[in-house]
C-alpha cells in the first residue's frame, strides 16, 4: 500500500482500533508530528509517545469526516476522542499528512485549545454524572 490516502485512512483506524504497533509501521523513520502549541516530535520518539499512550491506557478514537489527496498531501477533516477508562474528551481536529513510499513523514494536526478544553470539560462532566 504506497497510495497516500490509503496510508493515511489505515494509519488513523490503526490508531482508532488500539493497533499501535500497526499504526507505528506506517511511519517513516524521520517521520515529524506537530499539535497546535506542543513540542514538535520528531523520529522514533513518535513510536515512543504512542506506545506510551497505550501503556498507560490512553485511548485514541479517530471520526474521519473527510479526506482528500493531492499528490503526496493528504489533508483530513475529523473528530478525534482521547480516552482513559471512563473519561472521553472529543473535538475537531484538521490534519495534514505527508506521504513518502508509503510512509507518513509528516503528521501535522491543528485544533482549537479552546474547544479542546471545553471537550475536556463536558468529558469530566459526564464522568462525574454517570459516578453518581
Amino acid at each position: 500500500m504506497t497510495e497516500p490516502l490509503a496510508v493515511v485512512r489505515a494509519f488513523l483506524q490503526h490508531l482508532s482500533a488500539d493497533e499501535t504497533d500497526q499504526a507505528v509501521a506506517l511511519l517513516a523513520p524521520d517521520v515529524v508530528w506537530r499539535n497546535t502549541g506542543l513540542p514538535t516530535v520528531r523520529g522514533e520518539k513518535v513510536a515512543d509517545a504512542l506506545q506510551m499512550l497505550t501503556r498507560r491506557g490512553v485511548g485514541v478514537g479517530v471520526e474521519l469526516h473527510h479526506a482528500a489527496a493531492d499528490g503526496s498531501t493528504v489533508l483530513t477533516d475529523r473528530h478525534d476522542t482521547l480516552t482513559f477508562k471512563a473519561y472521553g474528551s472529543r473535538f475537531h481536529v484538521d490534519g495534514t499528512f505527508e506521504v513518502r513510499d508509503g510512509l507518513i513523514t509528516l503528521w501535522d494536526d491543528r485544533y482549537s485549545w479552546g474547544a479542546a478544553s471545553v471537550a475536556s470539560v463536558v468529558g469530566l462532566l459526564r464522568l462525574l454524572r454517570r459516578t453518581r
